[in-house]
């Protein structure tokens, strides 16, 4: 796991050899491994970030009231749609998808409430897997999906406020997701799909089907009906 204050104080150290390299004597090789070093590093605790994971102590202790908000909604939990999934990869070169969350009813309906990211790695795969499931998407080995699925599905979501430094110096506020702040709007969905199938149409067979692929598009698993063994 990625920490932040070890990675804070190497992206320092390279930064400053960088800055320091003399044009004259350059080692062009020794360059270019400390400028690649020191973009991985960067982008390792960017990532780390965006999947919810402390500031670095530094950071921590740099918070001041004149911190810059960037956040576009209060702390809380909202109805949000999928507006965005940017795939990539982390430094480790595991897949990434960034989600741009937007609040989808109430009175902050359209703001972003916040960007969070799924990583596909061995440990970040748990959590990737309750975030698919809150968006009502059912994966396991035999049902591989691809980041286009979540676009535009629904989830309860909880958003919280978190600081940082920018590379400027500034410190910013910017709301963030909880490993555990993903909960199923399943109920939510599943009614307004409900109320267009049956609006002015009459039960059957037919619209009792609709209902229930309804229903399983959005994570609920339906069970057969059970057979008497003792029947004919």
């Amino acid at each position: 796991m990625m920490d932040p204050d070890k990675t804070l104080h190497r992206s320092c150290e390279l930064a400053r050899v960088v800055l320091d390299a003399e044009t004259d004597s350059l080692d062009v090789d020794a360059f270019v491994e400390s400028s690649w070093e020191l973009a991985e590093q960067l982008l390792e605790l960017d990532a780390g970030l965006r999947a919810g994971g402390s500031l670095p102590v530094l950071w921590r202790e740099a918070r001041g009231p004149d911190a810059q908000s960037v956040g576009t909604v209060p702390p809380g939990a909202y109805l949000c749609q999928v507006a965005e999934v940017r795939v990539g990869t982390t430094t480790a070169g595991d897949e990434r998808w960034s989600l741009r969350l937007v609040v989808a009813e109430g009175p902050h309906s359209g703001k972003q409430a916040a960007w969070d990211s799924l990583v596909f790695s061995t440990r970040g795969r748990a959590r990737a897997r309750l975030v698919l499931k809150a968006f009502g998407v059912r994966c396991n080995r035999e049902n591989h999906v691809g980041p286009s699925v979540l676009e535009q599905r629904h989830a309860l979501v909880e958003v919280r406020a978190a600081e940082y430094l920018s590379p400027l110096g500034e410190q910013v506020r910017r709301n963030e997701v909880p490993y555990d702040g993903y909960r199923m709007a399943a109920t939510t969905d599943a009614l307004h799909s409900i109320h267009r199938l049956m609006d002015g149409k009459t039960w059957s067979a037919d619209t009792l089907q609709a209902i229930a692929q309804e229903l399983t598009k959005v994570g609920f698993i339906l069970r057969e009906p059970e057979v008497d063994a003792d029947g004919p």
